[in-house]
This record gives C-alpha cells, sequence and structure tokens, in this order.
C-alpha cells in the first residue's frame, strides 16, 4: 500500500510523541487550552533562513508535551519516504549546531548538534522586520517582510523563518508567546534541579522510551557537570534490574549530591540543630529571618505566606514526610531549595521586577538612561560588519539610546537620496538609514509601551540627505516621532512617563542668525584619515571644514536635544535644558581633575541638562571604559559598546536590571536631589503631576509602605516575595561589607556547551565604587577577591570559604557587586556567567546570585538555573 506524502519523518514523529517527564511545568505546558496547537503537532512548511542567506524549505513541529520546537527536513517523495541526505545521516532532527569541529561517527555528530530548541531557550518572538544579519543577506522583496518571524533563543541566535501561510504565521506566533507565558509563569514552582534534569531530558533519553538507562545515566552526569566516582555502582544499587524513571533520577542526584557535602544541611545544623528535621514558622521567622538575614521588618504573616509557596515547589522528593496538618512548616531539604532560589535573590526582588510608574514622572535629566555607542557595529571599530540587528539586540537589552553615524549615500532609481550609517572613514561596512528606523519602529509597535527611544543623530550629511532623512523619520515612524514645539527648548525636559511610545532625536539645531555658531563636543576621529576615498564630495569638503555643515529645518525641527560644546559648567547650566554636553572618555578625566569644584558643578548641570559620555577614539577594539565615575557624577546618557561583553557592559546591565529593565533609573539623591537644592522649588512641583515634590527615597518609601501588607507579586502571579525594605536614607560611606563564597548549584559549561569535561569553577568577587578625595576629587576603586577552585563539579560545588572577605563601599549609591564564575582551564580560563548587583539594591544574610550569559541579560537556556550562595554581612 502506497503512503501519502508525509509533512515530517517517522523519525521526528516518535520523537515528538515520546515520553516526557511529568513535571509541574509539562502539566502546565500540556494543558494550556488558549491555542490550537493541532497543525504545529503535525507540521507546517517554512523556509529556513540560513547564516548566509540561503532560504532552505523545512517543516516546524512543536512536539506534543508544548516542550520542544523542531525544524526538519521536508519529506521528498512517496512510499516510505525520501529524505535529504543529511537529514538521512542524522539520527535526530537538526536545527542548529554548537562547536562541530568536524564529522566524525554518528554518536558523536549527533551530540554535537542541537536537536530541538527547548522551551527554555526561547527568549523572544518578533515579526514584520528585517532584524538580523541572516535576513539583510537573504535580499527580501518588500512585500514579503511582513511574512518573516524571528525566533530569539539561548542568548544570542535567532532562528528567521519565513512562513507564507498567514494562518500558519499568526499560529506560530500566539503558540510561541503561550508556551513561553506558561513556563515562565510555572518555572518558579520548581526548583532549579528538577528544571535542569527536565531541560535535558529529550538530549539523554536516546531510545525515548521515557526511561534512563546506564549509558544514558552517564551523559546526565557529564551534561550538569558532575563527577562521581563509581557513579555505574550507584545507578544499578537504585535501579536494580530496571532503569530509572524520571523521579528516581532525582532521587540518586539529591543521594550523590548529600555525599558531596551540601552547605544548606551545614546551615541548617548551625541554625536549627542537627537533630531537627523540621522548623516552624515562627522559628524560621526569629532564627533565620531575623538573625541571619536581618529582615526585622519581616512579620510572621509574611513567613508563613513564603513557607506555603515554598512546600508547593517541585523538588521530586518522593521520600520527603509532610508536616501536620494545619501547621506551616519547612523541612531541611525544603530549606535548600529556599536559599537557591529566586525568592532568596540578593538582588532585591522589589528592585528588579517593581516599576514604579510615580517615579517615571521627573525631566529625563533626573535618570540614567541606558544607553549604546556606534549602536550599528559588530566588531572593532575599524573594519567590522555594520547591521541593523545591533539596533534590535540593544533594544531588547534595555537600551534607550542608540546612535546613527550619518553619511551621504546614493540616490535610488527614482533619483530618491539615501543616507548611510557607518563609521566614516573607516573601512566599516554601511547599512540603510531608512532600516534601521524601520527596525525601531518594528521594536515600538510590539512594545508600544517602552519609554521613550532616544535616537542620537551623528549628522555628517548634505542637505539633501538630511531633508530624505527627515522625511524617512516622519514616514516610517509617524506619531511615534516626538516632535518638539519651540517652547519645549525653554523649559524643563519632559518625563518619561509622558513620552511612553515615543522615539526623541538628538542632534543639532541650527543656531539663529544672530546666535553664534556653537560646535559640538564629539572627538575628532584619529583614524579618519585613513581611507580618505571612501568619502564623498560633500564628506571632503566636510573633513576640510573641521566641522558638520548646518542641519536643515526640516531635521531640525524634529530633534529635541541640541549638542553644544563644553566651556564651562556655569555657563552651560544658564543655557535652554535641550543643549547638552557630549563628552569623551578622556575629556571626562580631563574635567574631573582640572578643578575640584568641576565635579559638584557637573553634577548640578546634570540635573537640568542632559550629558553623553562616549569611549575614547583610540578603542578600536571596541572595549569599554569604567562608567561607574560617569554615573557618579549624573550624567545620563554613558555610552557603551554593546558589541562587547566587557566588565563595564556586566555592569550596565546590572544597574539597569532594575525595574523590570525599563532602561531609566531615577537617579539617587546623593547624585541627584542634593545638587538641586537651590533649584526653584516651583519647577520641582511642575515636573511631578501629584504637585508634591518628595526626593527619590521618599517616593520609594512611600510606595513600599502602601503595600507593605501585601506580598510582593514579582512578574509571575505564583511569585510571591517577602514585604520589601527600601535602603536605608541614612546608611552613607564608608562601610564595610564581608562576604563569603559558600557553595553553587546547577553551574553549566562556559557558553552553555552540551560537550566537553566538568568544569572546575571558581568564583571571583569585585567591588566597583567611586572614592572622594579630600579635594572633592572622584575616583574610581576597585577591590577583588577570588575563591579557589573546585575540581570536577558544577552541579553542587562547596567553597564553604570560613573567612569573609572585606570590602570598604565609599559611595553606595553608585558602588557594585560584580560576581563572576569562571571555570579553571590549563592556559586560559573562561568566563562562565556573571551577575552584578548594585549596593542599594543588595540583601544581606545567606543569599543566592542568580548568573546570567554574558550575551544576555535574561536567564535562558542552561543559565536560567544556574546560582551561587553567598553570605554578606554588613560590619
Amino acid at each position: 500500500m502506497e503512503h501519502p506524502q508525509r509533512l515530517k519523518s517517522v523519525r521526528t514523529t516518535h520523537w515528538t510523541n515520546a515520553p516526557s517527564p511529568a513535571t509541574t511545568v509539562g502539566h502546565a505546558l500540556l494543558h494550556d487550552t488558549t491555542t490550537d496547537y493541532s497543525a504545529l503537532e503535525h507540521g507546517i512548511p517554512v523556509l529556513k533562513v540560513t547564516r548566509r542567506g540561503q532560504w532552505k524549505p523545512r517543516i516546524l513541529t512543536i512536539s506534543k508535551d508544548r516542550f520542544a520546537l523542531f525544524v526538519t527536513h521536508q519529506t521528498m517523495g512517496r512510499g516510505h519516504g525520501v529524505w535529504s541526505k543529511m537529514a538521512q545521516s542524522l539520527p535526530l532532527p537538526l536545527l542548529t549546531r554548537q562547536g562541530v569541529v568536524g564529522f566524525t561517527n554518528r554518536q558523536t555528530l549527533r551530540e554535537q548538534f542541537v536537536r530541538s530548541l527547548d522551551v527554555a531557550d526561547l527568549d523572544f518572538v518578533q515579526w514584520g522586520c528585517i532584524a538580523t544579519q541572516k535576513l539583510e543577506c537573504a535580499r527580501i522583496k518588500p512585500d514579503d517582510v511582513t511574512d518573516l518571524i524571528t525566533i530569539g533563543h539561548s542568548g544570542n541566535r535567532t532562528l528567521d523563518l519565513y512562513i507564507a501561510n498567514p494562518h500558519h504565521r499568526e499560529l506560530l506566533i500566539q503558540c510561541l508567546q503561550h508556551m513561553r507565558a506558561a513556563y515562565q509563569a510555572i518555572r518558579v514552582a520548581v526548583s532549579n534541579e528538577a528544571l535542569l534534569l527536565r531541560y535535558i531530558w529529550y538530549d539523554v533519553d536516546v531510545d525515548q522510551t521515557g526511561a534512563i538507562s546506564e549509558t544514558e545515566f552517564l551523559k546526565i552526569l557529564a551534561r550538569i557537570n558532575f563527577h562521581v566516582p563509581h557513579p555505574l555502582q550507584h545507578y544499578r544499587q537504585e535501579a536494580g534490574q530496571d532503569e530509572l524513571t524520571y523521579p528516581q533520577v532525582m532521587t540518586l542526584l539529591q543521594k550523590l549530591k548529600q555525599q558531596v557535602g551540601g552547605m544548606a544541611n551545614s546551615l541548617w545544623n548551625q541554625v536549627f540543630g542537627a537533630e531537627s528535621e523540621w522548623v516552624s514558622s515562627q522559628d524560621f521567622l526569629n532564627q533565620f529571618v531575623h538573625a541571619h538575614q536581618g529582615e526585622h521588618h519581616v512579620s510572621l504573616d509574611d513567613v508563613e505566606r513564603l513557607l506555603s509557596f515554598l512546600n508547593q515547589i517541585e523538588t521530586n522528593l518522593d521520600q520527603e514526610p509532610r508536616p501536620l496538618d494545619g501547621a506551616v512548616m519547612i523541612h531541611r531539604q525544603r530549606f535548600d531549595v529556599y536559599l537557591h532560589h529566586e525568592l532568596n535573590n540578593a538582588y532585591d526582588p522589589w528592585a528588579l521586577h517593581h516599576c514604579d510608574e510615580s517615579s517615571l514622572q521627573w525631566p529625563l535629566s533626573y535618570y540614567w538612561i541606558n544607553t549604546s555607542h556606534n549602536t550599528y557595529l559588530t566588531g572593532d571599530q575599524l573594519q567590522s560588519i555594520s547591521s541593523v540587528e545591533m539596533y534590535m539586540n540593544a533594544l531588547r537589552r534595555g537600551c534607550k539610546c542608540v546612535e546613527l553615524d550619518c553619511w551621504d549615500g546614493d540616490k535610488n532609481k527614482d533619483g530618491i537620496c539615501r543616507a548611510v550609517v557607518y563609521h566614516g572613514m573607516t573601512l566599516t561596512s554601511k547599512v540603510w538609514f531608512a532600516d534601521i528606523i524601520r527596525v525601531v519602529n518594528c521594536y515600538v509597535d510590539q512594545h508600544p509601551n517602552t519609554l521613550p527611544i532616544i535616537l542620537s543623530l551623528e549628522n555628517h550629511c548634505s542637505h539633501s540627505f538630511q531633508k530624505q532623512m527627515a522625511a524617512d523619520l516622519k514616514a516610517i515612524l509617524g506619531n511615534k516621532l516626538f516632535v518638539p514645539q519651540e517652547t519645549d527648548h525653554n523649559v524643563q525636559l519632559p518625563s518619561p512617563a509622558s513620552l511612553r511610545g515615543k522615539i526623541v532625536l538628538k542632534g543639532k539645531r541650527p543656531p539663529e542668525p544672530d546666535d553664534t555658531p556653537i560646535e559640538d563636543d564629539e572627538e575628532e576621529d584619529p583614524y579618519g584619515a585613513m581611507s580618505p576615498k571612501s568619502a564623498t564630495p560633500s564628506q571632503e569638503e566636510i573633513a576640510k571644514k573641521g566641522k558638520p555643515p548646518k542641519v536643515v529645518k526640516e531635521l531640525a525641527s524634529l530633534t529635541l536635544f541640541h549638542g553644544t560644546k563644553y566651556k564651562e559648567f556655569k555657563k552651560s547650566i544658564a543655557e535652554p535644558c535641550s543643549h547638552m554636553h557630549s563628552i569623551s572618555e578622556p575629556k571626562i578625566h580631563k574635567i574631573v581633575h582640572k578643578h575640584a569644584s568641576n565635579s559638584p558643578q557637573w553634577r548640578e548641570y546634570n540635573v537640568s541638562h542632559m550629558t553623553r559620555t562616549y569611549p575614547a577614539g583610540a578603542r578600536v577594539d571596541s572595549s569599554n571604559y569604567n562608567p561607574v565615575l560617569a554615573w557618579a557624577l549624573g550624567c545620563q546618557l554613558v555610552a557603551l559598546n554593546f558589541q562587547t561583553a566587557d566588565t563595564a557592559l556586566v555592569l550596565n546591565d546590572g544597574l539597569f536590571a532594575q525595574q523590570g529593565n525599563c532602561g531609566y533609573i531615577l537617579k539617587p539623591d546623593s547624585v541627584l536631589l542634593q545638587a538641586s537644592s537651590e533649584k526653584d522649588e516651583q519647577s520641582e512641583k511642575d515636573s511631578i503631576e501629584s504637585g508634591s515634590v518628595k526626593s527619590a527615597d521618599e517616593k520609594r518609601t512611600d510606595q513600599s509602605s502602601s503595600d507593605s501588607k501585601d506580598p510582593v507579586v514579582a512578574v509571575l502571579k505564583c511569585y510571591q516575595q517577602l514585604t520589601h525594605q527600601p535602603y536605608p536614607a541614612n546608611r552613607k560611606g564608608p562601610f564595610q561589607i564581608g562576604i563569603r563564597i559558600l557553595s553553587g548549584s546547577c553551574l553549566p559549561k562556559p557558553r552553555g556547551a552540551k560537550l566537553g569535561e566538568s568544569i572546575d569553577p571558581y568564583v571571583t568577587v569585585a567591588v566597583h565604587d567611586i572614592q572622594e578625595k579630600a579635594d572633592g576629587t572622584l575616583l574610581p576603586a576597585v577591590a577583588t577577591h577570588s575563591s579557589a577552585a573546585v575540581p570536577d563539579n558544577g552541579f553542587c560545588p562547596q567553597w564553604n570559604e570560613t573567612q569573609a572577605t572585606e570590602f570598604v563601599i565609599h559611595n553606595p549609591d553608585v558602588a557594585f557587586l560584580h560576581f563572576s564564575l569562571i571555570e579553571e582551564d590549563i592556559g586560559l580560563d573562561d568566563k562562565v556567567g556573571d551577575a552584578v548587583i548594585p549596593v542599594r539594591c543588595l540583601r544581606f544574610g545567606y543569599r543566592s546570585i542568580l548568573l546570567h550569559d554574558r550575551n544576555a541579560t535574561t536567564r535562558s537556556g542552561p543559565f536560567a538555573f544556574a546560582t551561587l550562595l553567598v553570605h554578606i554581612v554588613l560590619k
């Protein structure tokens, strides 16, 4: 009998129907009735865009358990089906690959290929725009752009698809959004270890039986970085003649973990006694929350809500006894879960997740704003590729100010001028100005409540190109473009809340005829003369004159922020609030060290005006400068190279993780209000819709006190936090904190790799701070500490430092703790992950540190479960 043509291979069908772990997450995904998944379970035809911009026909399938997304080769014939050569060579579906260095045997090849896209890997879904390098290379027709879908996953990777069928396209978008939402809503009710085992289950359950054989158990240990002596002996003791199920594997891993010894168990014995297996909510409150965590504001009701939530977390601890009916208690095994859970995050969950709308009513100059430098570049400043993808990456990372270096391009067949964006006079490639604006517009379309996005235009274009730029801005952005009125330039700046969903321009506005022209303060590019032939005639004229041409009125009328040259702050502060300075890294230090009064004057200027800082021109490798000094001076737009994942960018991620990563952080009183104490009180009142003037600290305290009787709901309904305690307004530096590195949990390999030996992790801690000298000069201060390395254990490494490392905090308002997890290796050590916590958002006691992949601010894939346990005390 002849079989009908099939949409997916028999192998894929078997795999998508294979038994999956019966976890709480699986139940939540499987019982999502908001979307009809049937078409996607059967498979839909798509065109996958490769790294080189080629189109490949594939079949996209969602597994019936909702855990995985597969992209497989389309069947080619009838009968038993004819698959492509690559599909026949691989025993499992192919999506992309990690670390393939050569084609060897089938087993090695299969492990080196990513077989599926797990729901835990999903970061975002975007549609209807060309926003990746792969799509840029694909030469897509304008009419086909609406048929594009980009699935972001695993930190910085994308799966780019063309789906012609509008029903399939909308269905896929809805399904992916619902899958991710369902997973994120339930994952906090599952322990990290259970999530990790579920995450790797597809990869290790090779025969797809739902049970683990001896060989597969060895794969589990390799994946989770857990070297155990005589592992098969432990396996056989647990399994007998059978294979292990998911709960049995979890139980065995717990037993092996206990043999290693755990900090949580030692801490339990220290606090509650070795003979205690259960502790009441009252004892937990008195002996741990108050005595060790220092949270004296927490009540018994708060702790009972906390313990009730903890006791519902899925751990697969089959033998765990249950408390007496009606008693709210915690078991010692749950204590381990709590210590590494998000509930116990050292980064105050309130500061992370709670976005206080009333704190967004001040003028823009009152905020630190997440800012990118030369956003278009993917690498160095001289010859790297420019891409629109970097703008979408920056925006998704929380950036709210992006830079465009605009130059004359060419004219199309209709004679329309097309400006380009690139690092002028270098070998970097070019992208169309209009394409970047379309990407920004796409982002705002899909995030309509975003706080304002500032486009920093470095304009080197001739008048005809500037006019077309203005036309493109208005045509593409429409009413999203903020068009200032003339009166807006003579009053205080608008607030972030008043500009939600808007795009604001920073550039130059030409002076009035009787005014003295004011030059921008952009640093001359020392590498500009390297390729003079690349300049257009108008650009050569610009180079000879040494300054850009005047801006046409069509573009100037759309611009809010006008760049002016810095001379001295006493004169600058008298200028309109819409006038601002751009100051390079070398000039920051020159200004600060020239005179001790410059630092407080600069802070005062930054209360009403804006300052943008940017890296030195000599940083051709796109490295970054230390941003802490500029933040301490009150500079709002501290521009960093987002393509370089160095310490500066990680500090930037840590600062702007606050308030749901909204991109705007209200500056603290020491940076803001002390310098503005002589300002007219009425102007401050006008900036607040309620009409009352309160300091930043008072506003936070008022908001937290209004919610003090309710638990903080951190993004998810099921995620209840202890009551927020605002940072003490009277806690000024200097003071000391002590830090001990205790243990880790579920630590991945560098870059989340699947293959390789178990890691030998160690932790470094650094404090980045600002120290004020006797004459008032501000200097960056950095202190570091490194732990010892733990050999062959990333699953549950134990450092158990007994002596605390003491750090002096000079200025807590701009001080940061930076935790780095590093793998010790022969030769060059390899960084695994980072976490940065502003001292103002730090919780003391025994706390978990949630590690992030350095490529993204979100915790996805194998980094979603990685934590450290530390002890932080205030001396």
